[in-house]
């Protein structure tokens, strides 16, 4: 291509770009003549592309090229009317939804705002190449943090980030303080842990922490570690207390089991007095692996494990 396009980490992809002033001037125009030729080169290249936004070819102004089938045109500073009530901004109903996500998308690119920063968890982003190879597996994956349970309330688990720290810690506090109250556990018991050992795990690397909502109400958290040899840890994992009996926290572990489809081992622990708990994660398949922790006289933490046996399926990744 005559135009370099810019990539993931290019600083130029960051900078909000200046409005466009008019009548439009020559180097406006050539800007508009570099927009065609690459989105055209672009699509002969790789057998796709729609659209392209100026920024990713290195023009910071706000213009945004388009063919969708029927020839080649442009949004010249493009506004979005429509804000939610967090007011974050949406492409408005009138297009179906592929359509509106590629135009919030390159609108985004004129705001400093790439694919990335939409992600909704660490496993959001593929390249196009391995989605396309095997499209119906990706579109299965895209929702498994949502289900209903045996009455039909919506459960679902959100990713967490440092601004749900506080929201974490309260629901921790609250799911964990009866046990407190009944152990004395004050050195181990989560109920007792600062709000920065939360936040702490939250932005962990190998860490992906969820808020547990049901009906959009939340109701507690879960934590997953993920450790070598495709092993993951839950710790913690909890449930508020209004909401025990209820097969939310089974269900959970089951919507856990589909997201991390990877998974060799799931490995976590419990009170080894707390017997119906014991009996709960044994009738999910866990297993007491022989370790144990004496916390003091009255309480010991003993791990489990559960090896996950799946029917080996091959893909054709290219």
């Amino acid at each position: 291509m005559n135009v370099k396009i810019r990539l993931l980490g290019d600083p130029l992809l960051r900078i909000k770009a200046e409005e466009v002033t008019f009548p439009l001037d020559e180097q406006t125009k050539d800007g508009i003549a570099s927009i065609k030729d690459t989105l055209y080169e672009f699509k002969a290249e790789k057998g796709f592309g729609r659209a392209i936004a100026a920024p990713q070819i290195g023009i910071l102004k706000r213009i945004i090229g388009f063919d969708l089938g029927g020839g080649f045109f442009c949004m010249i500073n493009p506004v979005i009317k429509y804000q939610d009530e967090k007011g974050n901004q949406h492409c408005v109903d009138i297009f179906d939804r592929s359509l509106s996500e590629l135009i919030q998308h390159e609108y985004d690119h004129l705001d400093g705002i790439l694919a990335i920063d939409r992600a909704t968890d660490k496993q959001s982003i593929i390249y196009r190449s391995v989605y396309d190879s095997n499209r119906e597996y990706f579109i299965r994956q895209t929702d498994k943090s949502y289900d209903l349970d045996l009455d039909g309330h919506e459960i679902r688990l959100t990713i967490a980030d440092a601004d749900d720290a506080l929201l974490i810690h309260k629901l921790q506090k609250e799911a964990f303080l009866s046990l407190l109250d009944k152990y004395k556990d004050h050195e181990t018991n989560p109920a007792c842990e600062p709000l920065e050992k939360v936040l702490k795990r939250i932005n962990m690397l190998s860490t992906d922490y969820y808020i547990i909502t049901k009906d959009t109400l939340p109701v507690g958290g879960i934590r997953i570690d993920k450790k070598t040899d495709n092993r993951y840890r839950i710790s913690p994992v909890f449930i508020i207390p209004e909401f025990w009996g209820q097969g939310t926290g089974g269900k959970v572990l089951k919507m856990i089991e589909e997201i991390y489809n990877d998974a060799s081992v799931f490995m976590l622990d419990t009170i080894l007095q707390e017997q119906g708990t014991c009996r709960f994660y044994e009738n999910l398949g866990f297993v007491k692996t022989g370790r144990t922790q004496n916390i003091n006289e009255d309480m010991t933490l003993v791990d489990y494990e559960k090896e996950v046996i799946r029917t080996r399926t091959t893909f054709p990744f290219a």
